[in-house]
């Protein structure tokens, strides 16, 4: 079976940000669109940190300086 489940919010995606930048210009629509990309990003990265194996989006980790390459 495929897996599609990107695609349909992806197309969604796009339908509307045509008909968004068609009602209120360019500028302002794309500026919309990008802060909803953001928030949807935001919103992954944060369930993936306190869901790990749940979340969808990236599990961020930084590593601790002082123990990079044995430096103690």
């Amino acid at each position: 079976m495929l897996n599609i489940g990107g695609y349909i919010p992806a197309g969604l995606i796009s339908v509307a940000t045509r008909f968004l930048v068609d009602a209120i210009g360019l500028a302002r629509g794309a500026s919309i669109f990008a802060s909803i990309l953001v928030a949807a990003g935001a919103t992954g990265i944060k369930c993936s940190s306190c869901c790990p194996g749940r979340g969808w989006g990236l599990n961020i980790s930084v590593p601790n300086p002082t123990s990079s390459f044995g430096v103690s």
